[in-house]
């Protein structure tokens, strides 16, 4: 008899009136549609002008002649206005009153070597029942089962030692209703075994108390039946003037405190043959000793807690204390530096309540959380006269911003204390301008995990420690100019994964500093007003797949930009000579430091080129508000230097070692002082010391000439420049060891020998 209800509307206008005709496919549900009287036929009509607009169709179960709980389906045809062709149907689960039960408590046992016995509670409604078994993971089979009309069922035909499922099933007017939960057992040769014994589970916990107090235990799981009987559980106290105990139904006991001791509470479970097991707890029942709920103090500071007696005592009631990690995982532990692992006792006195602990808090200088927690654990007095309740409270350390540079201290905290600012005022932080600061120290912005605008202009700073930006993965806009900064660390803003805006104008670099915009993908950047700027942005071209570049092909080039790319760039490739396989442009993304290498294949030739050109800078104004602001300033796109894939290079030989010159020229082949290479070379050659020795080239010779009347060494430097650039360079020293008078001597001689005969 119970009812449901769904809505019907068109979802596009007809071309006239249309309307539904409403039947069903089970004769137990009946319907109404808008009112009109249940029964097997019924319509529904929409017009032009309501189409859109639901209507409701009410459904109610009706007694039928099984027992079955089934899925009926409505269908709805239309006619007329365009929706002569549309049918929809709409499936209702059916649920039948009259359908069985699904059985309780079943249990199989072992009935000799190929059988078992199962037993079941009686199903409402249950006319018959259906014993089903199959091995463990298996198919429920309609091979596998047995109709029976009581509550016990023999299966025969099991295989011994096997591992086997059963079920049952309740069955009224032919309906099979829902299935119980399953049983294991196993066929024995020996047939049924002989009923063990309940055994114990687990741990019960000891129980502490105030007196008058009563506390409800779960000890529904503290037994296991080891034959799946069903287990009954009691419990008692062996020492009643202390606590009482006693079970409840559903796995429930309660033990109630009666006076100050220690009770030894029992617990036993039961069997259907009378078989039991027992466990014990200790109820400890005494006067509560707890701690107050929570305190804080700044570094520096004292942090008081208050431990509260129930009742007072006739005599001094003495406890310790020690320091602990905090519980909760979702907030930062103090360390041993600002707690000291502190530990103690304190006493309440005779007549009194309450006692003081007071654990002194360090002032130290790192940067750390702007809140971090500890505990302190109360141990239970050795009198045993007490009951430790709350026996952990919480100690927060108010460390604040008072750590950080004393300029962004400044900003963060504003007009209040530099304790003020906590986690959550610190993460809600979207805006900062710090002003005064000379440096920066690591960990001066942690914390600020949704600033998105950071003004740090006009301060002093020389250098920014690695790592100082960590954390402000909000962060849009970055202002670091007027500053005096030359150099940065590797990386610096890389983890700035959402800045748009990097202001490092007016500071002191002379280069770009390698990585400056890796991992970034801005919008404006600015480095004017520095000595170096404007700087050239040039990227680097590079073979990867080889030491050298004159070495055979293929070869895999890359081009680099060391301090990363600012915007996307799109560099066109040339090559001498033009060859179609290499790409027309080289692109390198925003925030990359190089690009995807291409390869490159030796031409016909004997070498090959290639070159890079400038980037182009974004448009020169961005922005919608006036005054316009430039994207990109201070920098100036440049095309790259050559790469030479594939030519020899000049080659310098060994270097030679010449006697020490004695009178006449040193005169040396150039061939033997370094290989030509692929073309022809121009030579340059110097002396370290023109004073000792002069040296140029004559011819295919290096001539190295002693001056007069001097002595010495000096260092002959060769060079060899091939056509495209490439170098090679052999250096060796020469000895002077002569007098003026040999060279002298040396002319006679020459002179006399030419004398012709007369």
């Amino acid at each position: 008899a119970a009812t449901g209800t769904y809505t019907v509307v068109l979802t596009a206008e007809p071309s006239a009136s249309v309307t539904l005709a409403l039947s069903s496919d089970d004769a137990g549900l009946a319907f109404d549609a808008n009112g009109v009287t249940p029964g097997d036929q019924a319509s529904m009509t929409f017009t032009t002008a309501n189409w859109n607009t639901a209507q409701t169709v009410t459904v109610r179960a009706v007694a039928d002649g099984d027992a079955a709980s089934e899925t009926a389906t409505l269908l709805h045809a239309g006619a007329g206005g365009g929706y002569g062709d549309v049918a929809a149907g709409y499936p209702i689960r059916l649920s039948d009153a009259d359908a069985a039960a699904a059985p309780g408590s079943v249990t199989a046992v072992s009935a000799g070597p190929s059988s078992l016995m199962v037993s079941w509670t009686a199903s409402a409604n249950a006319q018959s029942y259906l014993v089903q078994w199959r091995v463990p993971g298996g198919a429920w089979s309609t091979a596998r089962q047995l109709t029976v009309t009581g509550t016990t069922a023999r299966i025969d035909g099991l295989e011994t030692g096997s591992r086997y499922e059963v079920r049952v099933l309740g069955v009224n007017r032919g309906a099979q209703g829902e299935p119980s939960a399953s049983a294991l057992a196993t066929p024995l040769a020996g047939g049924a075994p002989a009923n063990r014994a309940p055994e114990p589970v687990g741990e019960l916990a000891d129980l502490s108390l105030a007196i008058g107090e009563t506390r409800t235990v779960d000890i529904s799981a503290a037994f296991v039946d080891p034959d799946g009987d069903p287990l009954t559980l009691a419990a008692w106290s062996l020492d009643e003037s202390v606590a009482t105990a006693w079970a409840l139904s559903g796995g429930q006991m309660r033990v109630r405190g009666n006076g100050v001791g220690v009770a030894t509470v029992m617990v036993q479970a039961m069997d259907t043959d009378g078989l039991t097991a027992t466990r014990q707890l200790r109820a400890t029942v005494g006067v509560t000793l707890s701690l107050a709920a929570a305190a804080e103090a700044p570094e520096g500071g004292t942090a008081r807690l208050v431990a509260t007696l129930s009742t007072s005592r006739a005599t001094a009631t003495t406890f310790s204390w020690r320091v602990a990690a905090d519980m909760d995982a979702a907030t930062v532990d103090a360390d041993a530096g600002e707690h000291g692992d502190a530990s103690g006792e304190a006493t309440i006195a005779a007549g009194e309540t309450m006692a003081e602990i007071a654990i002194a808090i360090a002032d130290d200088d790192a940067i750390e959380p702007a809140r971090e927690w500890f505990d302190v654990v109360l141990e239970a007095p050795a009198d045993g006269c007490c009951v430790v309740r709350a026996a952990r409270a919480r100690v927060a350390v108010l460390e604040g911003v008072c750590d950080r540079t004393p300029a962004v201290a400044d900003a963060l905290r504003g007009d209040g204390a530099c304790t003020a600012p906590t986690p959550a005022t610190l993460a809600a932080r979207t805006l900062l301008a710090v002003s005064g600061a000379s440096t920066l120290r690591a960990g001066d912005f942690q914390g600020l995990a949704a600033l998105r605008w950071l003004a740090l202009a006009g301060n002093d700073l020389a250098t920014l420690p690695e790592d100082v930006f960590s954390g402000l993965g909000s962060l849009r806009e970055l202002d670091l100019s007027g500053n005096a900064l030359t150099t940065l660390p590797p990386e610096p803003f890389a983890m700035l994964s959402r800045l748009r805006l990097l202001d490092l104008s007016g500071n002191a670099f002379e280069t770009l500093p390698a990585g400056l915009f890796a991992g970034l993908s801005l919008r404006e950047a600015s480095v004017e007003d520095n000595p170096g700027a404007p700087f050239p942005l040039v990227a680097e071209l590079t073979r990867t797949d080889a030491e050298e570049p004159w070495a055979p092909g293929p070869a895999t080039v890359a081009a680099r930009l060391p301090s990363g790319a600012p915007f996307p760039l799109q560099l066109p490739l040339t090559a001498e000579p033009a060859l179609a396989t290499l790409p027309a442009m080289v692109d390198i993304p925003a925030g990359a430091t190089a690009a995807e290498p291409f390869a490159a294949s030796a031409p016909a030739a004997s070498a090959l080129v290639l070159r890079v050109g400038a980037a182009t800078l974004p448009a020169a104004n961005c922005g919608e508000e006036w005054p316009f602001r430039a994207c990109f300033r201070g920098l100036a796109p440049q095309p790259s230097a050559t790469l030479t894939l594939f030519r020899q290079p000049p080659r310098a030989l060994p270097a030679p070692e010449p006697e020490p010159l004695a009178g006449d020229a040193l005169r040396l082949p150039l061939a033997t002082l370094i290989a030509a290479g692929d073309g022809a070379l121009r030579w340059q050659a110097s002396s370290s010391d023109e004073s000792v020795a002069t040296v140029r080239v004559v011819g295919s010779n290096l001539l190295v000439e002693p001056e007069l009347a001097t002595e010495g060494t000096a260092e002959i430097v060769l060079v060899a420049t091939d056509a495209v650039g490439l170098t090679a360079t052999v250096r060796f020293t020469v000895q002077v060891e002569f007098f003026a008078t040999t060279r002298l001597n040396a002319g006679w001689r020459t002179a006399i020998g030419n004398i012709a005969p007369q």
